[in-house]
């Protein structure tokens, strides 16, 4: 702003100086960048911190200002009891002052404050213009002007007073107010500050209210919501998952809002727990009910259980239902004593097709099962395809007195009016006395045409164990009932395992058991005077007791009786005089007088009799022809004559020949079955002549009279071995140095070690200690030993003598080498300075060159004595 009044100082001197100082007051005037260095301290606004603005309620900032929005938000949270209200109010109150301070000091600023520089030069102004009164007065009148200008005629911005982040903001004083561009009034502030915490400091809303993250709330809180049917209490995130709610009717429900379950508390105590999955919840979600007072131990684990303590679950209504809806195969309710929960020492176990209890079960007071691990189980199952062995079960049965029962309902197809398809089987197992081990069992079968299986039987799998298999005879034995029942264990596994049947398998009895409805046998009736009879075909047969003595059979049967099967009598068969018994419907046996036992004697058997590679023996004789008879007859017997030369008497073999004037053959080889090659003839008179023929019956030796005769000279010297001539001459073939011996005596005690198969051995020094007259051995060295000069069988001896210088024993040892192989040796033992000789033999053939050596070992020393000897025996 230019200053009038000066521009009418006259004179030269006061113009220079008018116009400069116009010049200085204008550029003055128009300075908008704080020519006067104006500070925030100066106009009153030095505590005012530079500080911009949030609408933030959980920025932690310390050099912030809060907006209204900011402060509504902490009103509403100080509703909840956060504690982020404390932190808005104090926020709040310090933006409220400092908005406050900077306004009132923004004002004065404009109003009469300057910077010093500014001021130096108006009083250089001043000083200058002192002698002209109207240019002070004009001066005055400007200055005066200008102080008094409150519209910021330098235009100083927030910046140029340190004050560029203070937002330009709206005051307010509501506590509703949501706007994010006023600052709160120090009112509002108070007002979020009352309702949150009543003044309180940060250390009482601790004390008093819950933070967001941990602590305890002790008194009850109460939520009233005036006549409202239903007061809500939210629990949990944002999504309010938990909510409790509490009605006009006395009803208190706890709710998972997104589950759909809830626990409903009415008036007297009744409480009723809902609950079902949503579709983002898997089956394994957790659900637990826990009424307190349990005794120790049973703690709820994560799991769906309910625990409860005293007269346990108790109901009032015609029904109460203990229900797992599971749809899994393998769910089960159990209900156990005597444990913490799943390890009850007894157990009931319900699964989708059968009852277990690990605790006998009785029935009136009767145990349906005795002892603490026994079963009785029922199965529904299919035996699989037919003519194949079938595992149905695996028992534990100790010997003396175990007993298993397995029974079968139902059988072999599903047929109307196939009745027996409906029948039950029953088989029985009991196990032996251990002596011999094993089992005994029957199957007990009300039809048998119900029957699925055709066999069973049982392998010892290990100990008292044992696999039970059935053979199956139908492909259609599905869907039957098996029960199981054992005094010991029995556990129920149905597995099909092929058509081989198992290895070691022992079979049981199958019986089949007669009723009204499975009879025995159609047309069985009983006839007075013959006992049970049988109509088949419409033939008729009796069995039955004639008399006291004999069971009667008859048949109208024009064959007579005709079986598939063998018999077996266990006090033989008695067939009346004079009639056979056949075979293939030939008389093979037969007795026509009470004497002989005749086989074959019609010759319907035209070939005889063969007894195939079988021993035929008799105690008695063997006959051919009658021996007392008119005819010829051969005969052997063991109860032959053993006495004196020539007595009379019975032979071994004998031939019954009346005299004659011809030979009869008493002995004969045939080669071709009808031409004798060699043999014995005695010619059938009182002489007796007899020829031992040879060369098929071209050469023979005759002995007559006691004397023997050649029948043709001698081929050679030879082959008559009773003369001298021959004796002499096998005699000179006997070796003339049998009996030739080489010995050995007192060498030295050791000359050095020989190393055999890993084993160290001492030899000896023979040089001047052995003789050999007979030259049969020669000495090569005392490590390689003598070498055989004469080869043959030999018998070696050789003994050799230590001593142990010590108390207590010690093992010695010799041994014969063959060119460096042990091939005898021997142990004995030496102890306290005893001498002890051991001796080993060997037998066998030797070859020219090879080496002999005597070795020995053990003890503390040898010593003077041991000795050998090499005997030759035959070539």
């Amino acid at each position: 702003m230019a200053l009038k009044k000066l521009t009418q100082v006259g004179g030269s001197p006061a113009r220079k100086l008018r116009e400069e100082i116009t010049t200085k007051v204008d550029e003055h005037a128009s300075n908008k960048t704080n020519p006067h260095g104006v500070t925030k301290a100066q106009v009153g606004l030095g505590n005012v911190p530079n500080y911009p603005a949030t609408s933030s309620v959980t920025d932690a900032s310390n050099s912030k200002l809060a907006t209204a929005g900011a402060v509504k938000q902490a009103y509403d949270k100080g509703i909840e009891g956060l504690n982020r209200g404390n932190a808005a109010y104090d926020r709040a109150e310090q933006a409220e002052t400092n908005a406050n301070t900077h306004t009132d000091n923004r004002i004065s600023a404009l109003i009469g404050g300057a910077p010093a520089e500014a001021l130096d030069t108006i009083k250089e102004l001043g000083d200058a213009l002192m002698d002209q009164e109207d240019a002070v007065a004009a001066i005055t009148t400007n200055i005066a002007q200008h102080k008094s200008d409150n519209s910021n005629p330098h235009k100083v911005t927030k910046a140029q007073v340190g004050l560029s982040n203070v937002p330009n903001y709206a005051f307010t004083a509501a506590v509703n107010d949501a706007s994010d561009v006023k600052i709160a009034a120090a009112g509002a502030v108070k007002k979020a500050y009352d309702l949150a915490a009543s003044k309180m400091t940060q250390a009482q809303a601790d004390g008093r209210y819950l933070k967001l993250s941990g602590g305890t709330l002790t008194g009850g809180l109460l939520i009233d919501e005036g006549s409202s049917n239903v007061s809500q209490l939210h629990i949990g995130h944002a999504g309010k998952r938990f909510h409790v709610e509490t009605k006009t009717d006395g009803t208190f429900e706890v709710v998972e809002s997104d589950v759909s379950s809830r626990l409903k508390i009415r008036k007297g105590g009744e409480s009723t727990l809902y609950g079902s999955l949503n579709a983002t919840e898997s089956v394994s979600s957790n659900r637990s009910v826990e009424v307190q007072g349990t005794r120790a131990g049973n703690n709820v684990p994560s799991s769906e259980q309910v625990k409860l303590d005293g007269y346990g679950l108790i109901g009032n209504r015609r029904a109460v239902y203990l229900t797992n809806g599971s749809n899994s195969s393998d769910a089960y309710v159990q209900i156990a004593v005597g444990g913490a929960h799943n390890g009850g020492d007894a157990k009931l176990d319900l699964t989708r097709s059968k009852l277990s209890s690990s605790v006998p079960i009785e029935v009136q007071g009767n145990k349906v099962v005795t002892e603490a691990f026994n079963r009785t189980e029922v199965v529904r199952t299919s035996l699989g395809s037919d003519n194949s062995w079938c595992l149905v079960a695996n028992v534990t049965m100790p010997q003396s007195s175990s007993t298993a029962v397995i029974e079968f309902f139902g059988g072999a197809g599903f047929n109307t009016d196939l009745h027996y398809q409906s029948s039950r089987h029953q088989m029985i197992l009991r196990a032996s006395n251990g002596n011999p081990k094993g089992l005994n069992g029957q199957v007990i079968t009300d039809h048998p045409s119900g029957l699925p299986f055709s066999e069973f039987g049982w392998v010892n799998t290990s100990g008292d164990n044992y696999a039970i298999y059935v053979k199956t005879r139908s492909a259609y034995s599905t869907n039957i009932l098996i029960r199981y029942m054992c005094s010991h264990t029995i556990t129920p596994y149905v597995s099909n395992k092929g058509a081989t049947q198992p290895a070691g398998l022992v079979k049981g009895l199958m019986v089949t058991n007669y009723t009204s409805y499975n009879k025995p046998l159609d047309g069985v009736d009983i006839e007075a005077a013959k006992g049970i009879k049988l109509t088949y075909s419409g033939k008729q047969t009796w069995i039955g007791s004639r008399n006291s003595s004999w069971c009667h059979m008859e048949t109208e049967a024009t064959s007579g009786f005709y079986s598939y099967s063998s018999f077996t009598f266990a006090k033989g068969i008695d067939v009346m005089l004079n009639q056979s018994i056949s075979l293939g419907g030939r008389a093979a046996f037969r007795n026509t007088d009470g004497n002989w036992l005749r086989i074959n004697d019609l010759g319907k058997f035209t070939s005889g009799i063969f007894f195939g590679s079988s021993l035929v023996r008799t105690d008695g004789e063997f006959t051919a022809g009658s021996w007392t008879g008119s005819n010829d007859a051969v005969r052997m017997d063991n109860s032959f004559m053993d006495s004196s030369w020539a007595t009379n008497g019975r032979a071994g073999f004998s031939i019954n020949c009346r005299d004659s004037s011809s030979a009869h053959w008493a002995l004969a080889s045939y080669y071709d079955g009808t031409n004798i090659r060699s043999g014995i003839q005695i010619l059938s008179n009182s002489e007796g002549r007899m020829r031992f023929y040879t060369n098929r019956r071209s050469n023979y030796v005759d002995i007559k009279d006691g004397n023997v005769y050649a029948g043709s000279p001698q081929s050679s010297a030879g082959n008559s071995l009773a003369r001298k001539d021959y004796v002499d001459s096998k005699l000179a073939g006997v070796s003339s140095r049998a009996g030739e011996v080489a010995l050995g005596c007192n060498a030295g005690l050791r000359e050095g070690n020989l190393t055999i198969d890993g084993i160290t051995w001492e030899f000896k020094n023979w040089i001047g200690c052995f003789l050999d007259p007979f030259d049969l051995i020669n000495y090569n060295a005392p490590v390689a030993g003598f070498d055989v000069r004469v080869e043959g069988y030999y018998e070696i001896e050789w003994t050799a003598i230590r001593r142990r210088n010590a108390s207590n024993s010690s093992a010695v040892y010799s041994a014969i080498a063959k060119s460096n192989k042990i091939i005898a040796e021997a142990q004995s033992d030496s102890n306290d300075f005893d001498a002890v000789p051991t001796t080993c033999r060997w037998v066998g053939k030797l070859y020219y060159g090879e080496l002999i050596q005597f070795l020995d070992r053990g003890a503390s020393t040898p010593i003077q004595g041991s000795h050998f000897s090499i005997r030759y025996i035959k070539p």
